[in-house]
């Protein structure tokens, strides 16, 4: 599970085409317009969906669909850190827990957030079973992303856990090298990228 297919502005039979050939994907619930048989059929075309967005779906029965094995559930760290207690809900899907931060990384370090966002998320999955840990920022230069990619050996015990996605046109190709270097999977796109940093599907190995 390398590449990760992304999803999130294409209609249901597109989605339902990449599910099926690719297999790998993600599926942004805010920005597609789909309704639950439909997102139930992708899942199960797929042989790994990735929800991401669900806190922002209009649909009050997507928590219907989060039961299924083939999911991976997406929940953002500050949505985590108020209700670790209250995802019952996921018990047989994966969790993966993330970051986002799209100001660069030296403010992360400067006073060790990165360090206490990253425990905070291993001290979660003594209540919640975590099974991913995302971290994505923004990289402006060599030096940021020489000390972001130091991540995987500071916390060596997340192997095969931790994802860390480079933020920023400038070091896109670096998502390549931190597949290399230990993140278990990346996005990518097919069709559009979902943000002007994403790779295609055909620039990874």
């Amino acid at each position: 599970m390398k590449k990760i297919v992304t999803l999130s502005e294409t209609n249901y039979l597109r989605a339902l085409e990449i599910a099926k050939e690719y297999k790998y994907i993600e599926l942004r619930l805010a920005k597609l317009k789909l309704s639950i048989p439909q997102i139930k059929q992708i899942i199960n075309a797929s042989e790994k969906t990735i929800i991401t967005d669900f806190l922002s779906s209009s649909n009050p029965f997507i928590c219907n669909i989060l039961t299924n094995e083939k999911i991976i559930i997406d929940i953002p760290f500050d949505f985590l850190a108020d209700n670790k207690n209250n995802f019952d809900i996921f018990s047989d899907c994966q969790i993966l827990v993330s970051y986002h931060f799209w100001n660069n990384f030296t403010e992360l370090l400067n006073d060790n957030k990165i360090y206490s966002i990253i425990e905070k998320m291993i001290e979660a999955s003594n209540v919640l079973k975590i099974n991913y840990f995302k971290i994505a920022v923004m990289i402006n230069n060599e030096e940021e992303e020489e000390k972001f990619f130091s991540l995987f050996e500071k916390y060596s015990e997340l192997k095969g856990k931790l994802i860390l996605i480079p933020l920023g046109k400038k070091f896109q190709y670096s998502r390549i090298k931190s597949l290399e270097l230990g993140s278990p999977f990346m996005y990518c796109y097919i069709d559009t990228p979902a943000t002007d940093c994403q790779l295609h599907f055909s620039n990874y190995p």
